[in-house]
């Protein structure tokens, strides 16, 4: 009978629970129900796992990644004038209103901008109760609606914050390997009580090799997990990489002399695993992993290079989405109004490229500013 790997109580119908070994949160589907108890799993969902999640989530917001369950958390954008929340798929949207009230021998003049009309009405209602000469009603009816893009840059914050998301990269290593070679024998005691967060695990880190690991296909973002073995130096080890982006090494044995090789990789955009994908395996030894162990180099430059490869990615996906809904616009507003099955007319088709035009003109005008600047 298979045991909770977390807390060793034999696993039946009543206390299994699917794991997934890739947290869900961060797009993952290769799932188990024979690694871990329903208890330790609520207990690591909460809890590392969460933190991880946390720290990623501008990769999951900026790729908007599909889940089981859930949405992918907003990020907050730091701009000179104002902070915006950034939407899944990148969409910005001012966190607090712009109220400004001027008074002159003319009265009183109230500005407000807000997000959507509901949230302009709130604001409205807020008033009138210091100023009762305010008409609601009257305000909203000649409320302007625009759609503009920001003249400005958003600073966002990448944080990765060490212990308990460690956790979560270490379990994500030590379950697969549990998952693929259930019988193969390792000394597990400090990996389980590192994940239940009683004592420290020195062999784990972030790690990138001069040579790339994996040669994914272009434009692709994907999660990876490889297991493989150094038997001549008489270590197991996994590498683990996050959304291309974000890589670590597990020494998950260092008195382990067989031959291991196991390779998960997942496409999260198209949501498949990708297989005869080419590999460059690094070097490893005993001294390069005590250095990187003891020493921790920093990787600044390299976290920065990917992150600038993602970043790429993640916009043009954005940026041919928004078109795409520009493009959708447009046919909403002029040949979707016409019953469906009647001959497209010259005049349907000038009226579309005309609406085509009023909702795209504003994005070439943003680009070529951008173009300028």
């Amino acid at each position: 009978m298979n045991k909770c790997l977390i807390c060793g109580v034999d696993l039946d119908q009543n206390n299994q629970s699917e794991e997934h070994i890739i947290p869900n949160s961060l797009g993952g589907v290769l799932t188990s129900r024979l690694l871990i108890c329903s208890d330790c799993n609520s207990k690591f969902g909460a809890d590392c796992d969460a933190k991880l999640a946390e720290d990623l989530k501008l990769f999951a917001n900026f790729l908007d990644i599909k889940r089981d369950r859930g949405e992918n958390r907003p990020l907050v954008g730091e701009a000179p004038n104002a902070n915006y929340l950034i939407r899944p798929g990148g969409k910005p949207e001012l966190i607090k209103p712009v109220i400004e009230i001027d008074e002159s021998k003319k009265g009183k003049r109230i500005h407000i901008e807000a997000r959507d009309m509901d949230q302009a009405k709130e604001i409205l209602e807020g008033l009138k109760r210091k100023h009762p000469e305010i008409d609601v009603e009257r305000a909203l009816s000649q409320a302007e609606h625009k759609r503009e893009y920001l003249d400005e840059f958003l600073k966002l914050n990448f944080v990765f914050r060490g212990r308990d998301s460690l956790r979560a990269v270490v379990k994500m290593a030590f379950f697969y390997l549990k998952y693929k070679i259930p019988e193969l024998v390792i000394d597990e005691t400090n990996i389980i009580s590192f994940l239940k967060n009683e004592s420290d695990f020195r062999e784990v880190y972030f790690f990138y090799p001069d040579t790339q690991t994996i040669l994914t296909p272009d434009k692709t973002v994907c999660h990876s997990i490889i297991i493989k073995s150094y038997p001549v130096y008489r270590t197991l080890v996994a590498f683990v990489e996050l959304y291309n982006s974000v890589s670590f090494i597990v020494e998950l044995s260092h008195d382990f002399a067989d031959e291991v090789q196991e390779v998960y990789i997942y496409d999260v955009l198209n949501r498949v695993e990708l297989r005869n994908v080419e590999i460059t395996y690094p070097l490893i030894s005993r001294a390069i992993l005590d250095d990187l162990f003891d020493n921790k180099p920093p990787y600044y430059d390299k976290v920065s290079k990917r992150f600038e490869s993602f970043l790429k990615l993640a916009l043009d996906r954005q940026h041919q989405s928004h078109r795409a809904e520009l493009i959708q616009r447009a046919m909403s507003n002029s040949l979707a109004k016409h019953p469906e099955g009647i001959p497209i007319t010259p005049e349907m088709i000038d009226e579309f490229v005309e609406k085509l035009m009023d909702e795209i003109t504003p994005l070439l005008i943003r680009n070529l500013k951008g173009y300028d600047e």
